[in-house]
């Protein structure tokens, strides 16, 4: 399962439990919002769309990876304004420990369906000094979790 979600280059809905809620109703996007990430959100923008559902912008900062909240909502503001006519969203910014406890943070308070992701799809030595974050959270979650492939 982990080299299909690392090397898709088509969005992946990874589902573990056969009960999961569809159509989704609450899709969070988490990403750190740093890169042009327009063409991925753009994915999860057309299954929510399709779902009629809201989509929570999310970005974790980690001690290793950290920015202020109002820069943080000012990169997501920068994204956003790529998408004028989109509505139903919501912006959250999480200070935590890693980006997955960030996650688990997020969906215990707000109701999530899918949580989308980006991987970069670092293979062979460059996997070797970077965990994928997306590997991570598909490993352990028990939400259905979509990735999507972007080159960086």
């Amino acid at each position: 399962m982990e080299d299909i979600v690392r090397k898709a280059k088509v969005p992946v809905i990874v589902v573990k439990d056969e009960k999961i809620k569809f159509p989704f109703k609450n899709i969070v996007f988490v990403s750190n919002f740093e890169d042009d990430v327009s063409d991925a959100f753009e994915q999860a923008l057309s299954i929510a769309t399709k779902c009629e559902a809201k989509i929570h912008l999310l970005q974790i900062n980690t001690k290793t990876d950290f920015n202020s909240i109002e820069c943080s909502l000012k990169n997501i503001e920068l994204l956003l304004k790529k998408f004028p006519d989109f509505e139903n969203y919501s912006k959250a910014v999480y200070n935590e420990d890693s980006v997955e406890t960030g996650i688990n943070t997020f969906i215990n308070e707000q109701p999530v369906d899918l949580i989308a992701m980006i991987t970069h799809g670092k293979t062979g030595f460059l996997s070797l000094f970077s965990k994928s974050i997306a590997e991570g959270v598909t490993n352990h979650s028990k939400l259905p979790v979509m990735t999507i492939h972007i080159s960086k």
